[in-house]
């Protein structure tokens, strides 16, 4: 072998290990960091499912400063059990359940 060609196997090994390691570490980090799943988009079907901490931050994305995220869950669990309401998207449920509690509280002002 030649120098010439020993020096192109170097070059050729380092941008192997490169893409290697870079790989590696796409890899290590799309399974580790893991975004918050937000169902905002999804069915009244899906929202049944989930757990409360999932509500929870569903909601908070939806409305960032809700006042009373609890009432929130309940009204939009008792949408949920709905006969019809399996297509109904969550965040839809959600405005219709925050603006009726702004209602009903502006009503109990007056």
């Amino acid at each position: 072998m030649t120098k010439k060609t020993k020096i192109q196997q170097i070059k050729l090994f380092i941008k192997i290990s490169i893409i290697v390691c870079v790989l590696f570490v796409f890899i290590v980090l799309g399974f580790f960091v893991k975004p918050t799943r937000t169902f905002e988009n999804s069915n009244m079907k899906k929202w049944y499912g989930l757990s409360e901490q999932e509500k929870i931050t569903t909601l908070q994305h939806i409305i960032p400063n809700a006042e009373n995220q609890e009432l929130l869950i309940n009204c939009v669990n008792k949408i949920s059990e709905l006969p019809d309401s399996d297509n109904m998207i969550v965040r839809d449920a959600v405005a219709l359940c925050y603006n009726g509690i702004k209602l009903n509280s502006e009503n109990d002002k007056n």
